[in-house]
């Protein structure tokens, strides 16, 4: 098994995108990170305005993998590309 390393604090959410290609990860960081699953690397990370921990988030299909909606205990749902 391979580990992804990267949040600072408990993952709570992932979810690969519809090729398995792509993961999305959510954590208490509050911070969005994606993973190139067969390389295991990160290749991006968002700072959201979520001002609580992330408990979802999901590739929009409709966008090829080019936005990734997520929701977090503030309430908010926010958009990231």
């Amino acid at each position: 098994a391979n580990l992804l390393e990267g949040h600072t604090g408990c993952v709570n959410t992932i979810s690969f995108n519809e090729g398995g290609s792509l993961l999305v990860s959510g954590s208490d960081d509050r911070r969005l990170m994606l993973w190139d699953v067969e390389q295991h690397k990160l290749l991006h990370q968002v700072q959201t305005i979520h001002q609580g921990n992330i408990f979802g988030a999901r590739f929009l299909f409709e966008t090829n993998d080019e936005e990734v909606v997520s929701c977090a205990a503030d309430g908010l749902e926010c958009h990231s590309h």
